[in-house]
């Protein structure tokens, strides 16, 4: 993927693609330039969040900028099936 584009990957595939994901992705001032504090701009859209029964790929940037997607530090996802 590119920049603020990432896919996880699951060791063991999900019964179906109609999961729940928790997301929160922040920057620890060293990322994509948000200085720190808390973020979590996952992008809505054909391409956002896709879903599969063997990844989740999120599209994620800085709503105030112009710049579009960005990469953060941190990335924690929770997936309930």
């Amino acid at each position: 993927n590119g920049t603020g584009d990432s896919t996880t990957n699951f060791t063991n595939a999900e019964a179906s693609a109609n999961y729940c994901l928790s997301a929160t992705i922040n920057d620890d001032g060293t990322g994509g330039g948000t200085d720190g504090f808390g973020y979590g701009g996952l992008l809505k859209g054909a391409t956002g969040i896709v879903y599969s029964t063997s990844s989740i790929r999120l599209q994620n940037g800085y709503p105030a900028s112009s710049t579009g997607l960005q990469d953060q530090s941190h990335y924690n996802i929770s997936i309930m099936s």
